[in-house]
């Protein structure tokens, strides 16, 4: 114990006498002084090549410039991150339209969204599914022309929950998928770190969205 203890603070020792380890590479500054240096020393019969010199100088340049405009780039995307977490915060208690096929439907009430119609579409059916995955409810909407199409569920059949509405319909003779979006209460919002977007968690567990589906607030 005590050898070992001994070999230990000799060698702290001599660690701390040790001279801090050379540069690896030199800034701007340090490139300066040198060029300045051997100027002021050259020998007047072998001048210095001063056009190698102002390249090597005009390289540092760039890569300052770049480090400097990095730095306004990260400082740009924290203003924009806190920027987006106080419009989030603002959401709360409002319902807002995201981009998903999941909705929390509350009996009395309405599940209402909108489909997003590429093309023109023949026989735009909405098939309701609960959390089970149980079809609890279709609707007929006919044909439709390409765009927004709004739509209100409700029926007896649904309980309060959370329900998954898909979209279906043909064009062209062939049968499609659609995408939709729901309105949904905003319950909570977390705040996105390092770069990240917040996220809208959903009231009855409709889910986490990221801000960005988001496509209205009412």
């Amino acid at each position: 114990m005590t050898t070992i203890q001994g070999s230990t603070a000799t060698t702290a020792s001599q660690d701390a006498t040790l001279p801090p380890p050379p540069k690896d590479m030199l800034n701007q500054s340090d490139f300066l002084e040198l060029m300045i240096a051997q100027m002021k020393n050259q020998d007047p019969t072998k001048p210095l090549d001063g056009q190698e010199y102002l390249g090597q100088l005009a390289q540092f340049s760039t890569l300052n410039s770049i480090q400097e405009l990095q730095k306004s780039f990260d400082t740009l995307a924290q203003s924009l991150t806190a920027f987006q977490t106080t419009q989030a915060t603002t959401m709360v208690g409002k319902q807002a339209l995201v981009e998903s096929n999941r909705g929390y439907y509350t009996p009395g009430q309405s599940l209402e969204g909108q489909v997003i119609l590429p093309a023109d579409v023949s026989n735009l059916t909405l098939k309701v599914y609960s959390a089970n995955g149980q079809l609890v409810n279709t609707v007929n909407m006919g044909s439709k022309p390409a765009g927004q199409v709004d739509f209100s569920l409700g029926s007896e059949t649904m309980g309060a929950g959370v329900y998954q509405v898909v979209a279906e319909g043909f064009i062209d003779g062939e049968a499609q998928q659609f995408s939709t979006q729901i309105w949904n209460q905003v319950q909570s919002v977390a705040v996105g770190q390092s770069g990240q977007s917040s996220s809208l968690n959903l009231a009855g567990g409709a889910g986490l969205v990221d801000m960005n589906s988001v496509r209205g607030i009412r």
